[in-house]
Protein backbone atom coordinates (compact mmCIF):
# COMPACT_ATOMS: atom_id res chain seq x y z
CA UNK A 1 0.00 0.00 0.00
CA UNK A 2 1.25 3.50 -1.16
CA UNK A 3 2.02 6.29 1.89
CA UNK A 4 0.16 9.12 2.26
CA UNK A 5 3.30 11.16 1.08
CA UNK A 6 4.14 9.18 -1.78
CA UNK A 7 0.04 8.90 -3.22
CA UNK A 8 -0.04 13.07 -2.39
CA UNK A 9 3.19 13.26 -4.58
CA UNK A 10 2.37 10.54 -7.31
CA UNK A 11 -1.28 12.24 -8.08
CA UNK A 12 -0.09 15.37 -8.59
CA UNK A 13 -1.44 17.32 -5.45
CA UNK A 14 0.78 20.40 -5.73
CA UNK A 15 -0.81 21.31 -9.50
CA UNK A 16 -4.37 21.44 -8.26
CA UNK A 17 -6.99 23.74 -8.75
CA UNK A 18 -6.58 26.41 -5.51
CA UNK A 19 -8.03 25.76 -2.89
CA UNK A 20 -9.88 28.51 0.12
CA UNK A 21 -7.03 27.66 2.96
CA UNK A 22 -3.32 27.65 2.18
CA UNK A 23 -2.95 25.18 5.44
CA UNK A 24 -5.00 22.53 3.28
CA UNK A 25 -3.24 19.18 3.71
CA UNK A 26 -2.79 15.74 5.73
CA UNK A 27 0.76 17.75 7.77
CA UNK A 28 -1.44 20.43 8.98
CA UNK A 29 -5.42 19.30 9.47
CA UNK A 30 -6.81 16.11 10.96
CA UNK A 31 -9.36 13.63 9.35
CA UNK A 32 -12.55 15.19 10.98
CA UNK A 33 -11.66 18.65 9.65
CA UNK A 34 -11.07 17.72 5.82
CA UNK A 35 -14.41 15.96 5.95
CA UNK A 36 -16.14 19.46 7.37
CA UNK A 37 -13.75 21.43 4.98
CA UNK A 38 -14.82 19.36 2.12
CA UNK A 39 -17.96 21.54 1.59
CA UNK A 40 -16.21 24.45 1.11
CA UNK A 41 -13.43 23.73 -1.60
CA UNK A 42 -13.81 22.69 -5.08
CA UNK A 43 -14.93 19.77 -6.42
CA UNK A 44 -11.57 18.89 -7.80
CA UNK A 45 -10.08 19.19 -4.03
CA UNK A 46 -12.95 16.83 -2.90
CA UNK A 47 -10.98 14.15 -5.42
CA UNK A 48 -8.12 14.82 -2.80
CA UNK A 49 -9.40 14.14 -0.17
CA UNK A 50 -11.03 11.05 -1.47
CA UNK A 51 -8.03 9.85 -2.43
CA UNK A 52 -6.00 10.21 0.92
CA UNK A 53 -9.32 8.33 2.32
CA UNK A 54 -8.55 5.78 -0.37
CA UNK A 55 -4.98 5.41 0.98
CA UNK A 56 -6.57 4.58 4.42
CA UNK A 57 -9.35 2.57 3.71
CA UNK A 58 -7.98 1.08 0.05
CA UNK A 59 -11.54 3.12 -1.15
CA UNK A 60 -9.93 4.35 -4.86
CA UNK A 61 -13.44 3.60 -6.14
CA UNK A 62 -14.47 6.71 -4.27
CA UNK A 63 -11.57 8.52 -5.10
CA UNK A 64 -12.76 7.94 -8.92
CA UNK A 65 -16.25 8.72 -8.41
CA UNK A 66 -14.86 12.57 -7.60
CA UNK A 67 -11.59 12.21 -10.27
CA UNK A 68 -14.80 11.62 -12.80
CA UNK A 69 -16.69 14.32 -11.85
CA UNK A 70 -13.69 16.71 -11.96
CA UNK A 71 -12.87 15.34 -15.44
CA UNK A 72 -16.80 15.85 -16.83
CA UNK A 73 -15.99 19.44 -15.78
CA UNK A 74 -12.97 20.04 -18.10
CA UNK A 75 -10.51 19.72 -15.15
CA UNK A 76 -7.11 18.50 -16.40
CA UNK A 77 -5.56 17.41 -12.92
CA UNK A 78 -8.46 14.81 -12.51
CA UNK A 79 -8.37 13.60 -15.91
CA UNK A 80 -4.52 12.99 -15.03
CA UNK A 81 -5.41 11.06 -11.87
CA UNK A 82 -7.87 9.08 -13.77
CA UNK A 83 -5.08 8.18 -16.14
CA UNK A 84 -2.74 6.79 -12.96
CA UNK A 85 -5.63 5.05 -11.68
CA UNK A 86 -6.26 3.28 -15.10
CA UNK A 87 -3.01 2.38 -15.44
CA UNK A 88 -2.31 1.16 -11.79
CA UNK A 89 -5.85 -0.19 -11.79
CA UNK A 90 -6.65 1.09 -8.42
CA UNK A 91 -10.55 1.48 -8.21
CA UNK A 92 -10.73 -0.34 -12.09
CA UNK A 93 -10.01 -2.83 -13.57
CA UNK A 94 -5.92 -1.96 -14.72
CA UNK A 95 -6.37 -0.59 -18.20
CA UNK A 96 -3.33 0.62 -20.65
CA UNK A 97 -5.52 2.26 -23.02
CA UNK A 98 -7.51 3.76 -21.00
CA UNK A 99 -5.10 5.25 -18.32
CA UNK A 100 -3.18 6.72 -21.32
CA UNK A 101 -6.15 7.86 -23.41
CA UNK A 102 -6.82 10.16 -19.95
CA UNK A 103 -3.32 11.01 -19.96
CA UNK A 104 -2.97 12.64 -23.29
CA UNK A 105 -6.73 14.14 -22.51
CA UNK A 106 -4.97 15.97 -19.74
CA UNK A 107 -1.64 16.74 -21.72
CA UNK A 108 -3.47 18.06 -24.80
CA UNK A 109 -4.77 20.56 -22.24
CA UNK A 110 -1.84 21.80 -21.36
CA UNK A 111 -1.33 19.82 -17.73
CA UNK A 112 2.48 19.79 -17.81
CA UNK A 113 3.11 16.96 -15.41
CA UNK A 114 1.02 15.07 -18.09
CA UNK A 115 3.48 15.73 -20.69
CA UNK A 116 5.94 15.41 -18.36
CA UNK A 117 5.04 11.71 -18.03
CA UNK A 118 3.87 10.71 -21.09
CA UNK A 119 7.63 11.74 -22.65
CA UNK A 120 9.15 9.92 -19.60
CA UNK A 121 6.81 6.69 -20.86
CA UNK A 122 7.86 7.38 -24.32
CA UNK A 123 11.77 7.57 -23.44
CA UNK A 124 11.50 4.54 -21.07
CA UNK A 125 9.14 2.29 -22.82
CA UNK A 126 6.22 2.19 -20.17
CA UNK A 127 3.01 1.37 -20.82
CA UNK A 128 3.64 2.16 -24.93
CA UNK A 129 6.42 1.34 -27.12
CA UNK A 130 9.83 3.27 -27.09
CA UNK A 131 10.02 6.18 -29.14
CA UNK A 132 12.56 8.80 -28.52
CA UNK A 133 10.62 11.17 -30.88
CA UNK A 134 7.25 10.93 -29.65
CA UNK A 135 9.39 11.26 -25.75
CA UNK A 136 11.21 14.61 -27.16
CA UNK A 137 7.95 16.09 -28.48
CA UNK A 138 5.69 15.54 -24.87
CA UNK A 139 9.48 16.52 -23.72
CA UNK A 140 9.36 19.36 -24.87
CA UNK A 141 5.55 20.87 -24.54
CA UNK A 142 6.36 20.08 -20.73
CA UNK A 143 9.70 22.59 -20.72
CA UNK A 144 8.27 25.01 -23.11
CA UNK A 145 5.56 25.82 -20.18
CA UNK A 146 8.56 25.75 -17.87
CA UNK A 147 8.93 22.37 -15.86
CA UNK A 148 12.34 21.82 -15.32
CA UNK A 149 12.56 18.03 -15.25
CA UNK A 150 10.91 18.03 -18.93
CA UNK A 151 13.58 20.61 -19.47
CA UNK A 152 16.28 18.82 -18.27
CA UNK A 153 15.22 15.75 -19.83
CA UNK A 154 15.29 17.54 -23.55
CA UNK A 155 18.17 18.75 -22.46
CA UNK A 156 19.73 14.76 -22.32
CA UNK A 157 17.79 13.25 -25.56
CA UNK A 158 19.72 16.91 -27.22
CA UNK A 159 22.82 15.71 -25.91
CA UNK A 160 22.35 12.07 -27.14
CA UNK A 161 21.14 12.32 -29.90
CA UNK A 162 17.97 10.39 -29.26
CA UNK A 163 14.70 11.29 -31.22
CA UNK A 164 16.80 14.88 -31.93
CA UNK A 165 19.44 15.32 -33.93
CA UNK A 166 22.81 15.54 -31.58
CA UNK A 167 22.95 19.20 -30.46
CA UNK A 168 25.15 20.32 -27.71
CA UNK A 169 23.85 23.94 -27.70
CA UNK A 170 20.42 23.24 -27.40
CA UNK A 171 20.70 21.13 -24.59
CA UNK A 172 22.73 23.43 -22.91
CA UNK A 173 19.98 26.17 -23.29
CA UNK A 174 17.54 23.67 -22.07
CA UNK A 175 19.84 22.58 -18.98
CA UNK A 176 20.24 25.63 -17.84
CA UNK A 177 16.67 27.01 -18.10
CA UNK A 178 15.97 24.11 -15.41
CA UNK A 179 19.46 25.08 -13.99
CA UNK A 180 18.27 28.68 -13.39
CA UNK A 181 15.27 27.41 -11.35
CA UNK A 182 17.30 25.69 -9.12
CA UNK A 183 17.09 22.22 -10.73
CA UNK A 184 20.33 20.57 -8.90
CA UNK A 185 20.74 17.56 -11.87
CA UNK A 186 20.27 20.55 -14.39
CA UNK A 187 22.81 22.17 -12.54
CA UNK A 188 25.75 19.00 -12.59
CA UNK A 189 24.80 18.74 -15.87
CA UNK A 190 26.33 22.06 -16.86
CA UNK A 191 29.45 21.91 -14.24
CA UNK A 192 30.05 18.25 -16.10
CA UNK A 193 30.21 19.84 -19.74
CA UNK A 194 32.51 22.61 -18.92
CA UNK A 195 34.58 20.47 -16.70
CA UNK A 196 34.54 17.71 -19.61
CA UNK A 197 34.31 19.56 -23.31
CA UNK A 198 33.35 17.54 -25.86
Amino acid sequence: MLSKTTVWQHFGVNQAASVPHSDYSLEHTGEAALRTRVREVPLLARARVEIVKGVEHSDFVAARHWYERAAAQGMAWAEYNLGYLHLLGQGVIADTAEGLRWMRRAANRGFTTAQYELGLFHAQGLHVRQDFSRAARWYRRAAERGLPDAQHNLAHLYLAGQGVACDPAAATTWFSKAAQQGFGPSQMALLKMQLEPG
